[in-house]
């Protein structure tokens, strides 16, 4: 889930309510990533990159390096990623 201000709280608890269809029965999920921005114009330009193909490229290959550095993700196997995980 790529998302800016109070809607990214407000999002996630709609997604694990089970109120989005794209992921309604999938379980709970939990906050893996977020960047902050110091005014409302960079957030939003900035969210407009990270759904474009390229920012979630971007997205996807720094989120697999932190999560196989940390040992949380074995590299081979990450799964898509949005900015939000299944909690497991």
């Amino acid at each position: 889930m790529i998302s800016n201000g109070p809607a990214l709280e407000r999002d996630g608890r709609e997604h694990n309510a089970g109120r989005v269809s794209s992921t309604k029965g999938r379980g709970a999920f939990e906050h893996t990533y977020y960047e902050a921005c110091l005014n409302e114009e960079d957030a939003l330009a900035r969210e407009k990159y990270l759904r474009s193909g390229m920012g979630r490229r971007y997205l996807k290959n720094r989120l697999k390096r932190f999560l196989s550095l940390t040992g949380q993700v074995e590299e081979a196997k990450v799964p898509y990623i949005t900015k939000m995980k299944e909690k497991g």
